[in-house]
């Protein structure tokens, strides 16, 4: 523990205690705030999935299957309305199925809970002429 001295103008001393291990301990609070406080935003869309469209089942009759792909992720920040995590699902999904090579996808499974922040989505994923 050091001991700092300040001096004011009026010739009045104060002696303050400043303990390293406490100041360390704000800070990591302040690291843990801050993270929790930070709001929620859809990750930004690759240049494939932005080539990525959502079809009916009669429109994949004519396309190839390609796989399942699903996205879960449970988001702990503020901000998160159900548009924004329905916005970020879709944009999840549409970048999983381009990442496997499909140009398209249908929905299967689209669950979102605003109060515990979960996302849940499933598509069937699709390559179209």
């Amino acid at each position: 523990m050091s001991k700092t001295k300040h001096n004011f103008t009026e010739g009045l001393e104060m002696t303050t205690d400043i303990n390293r291990f406490q100041l360390f301990n704000h800070g990591g609070v302040f690291v843990v705030v801050a993270m929790l406080l930070g709001c929620a935003s859809p990750p930004p869309l690759s240049e494939a999935g932005a080539r990525v469209r959502a079809i009916t089942r009669d429109q994949a009759k004519d396309c190839r299957f390609v796989r399942v792909v699903q996205y879960n992720q449970r988001e702990m920040t503020t901000g998160k309305t159900t548009t924004v995590l329905k916005a970020i699902g879709e944009t999840n999904i549409r970048n999983a199925v381009a990442s496997h090579g499909a140009n398209a996808f249908v929905l299967i499974k689209e669950e979102t809970d605003w109060f515990l922040g979960t996302m849940d989505y499933q598509a069937e994923a699709f390559s179209c002429p």
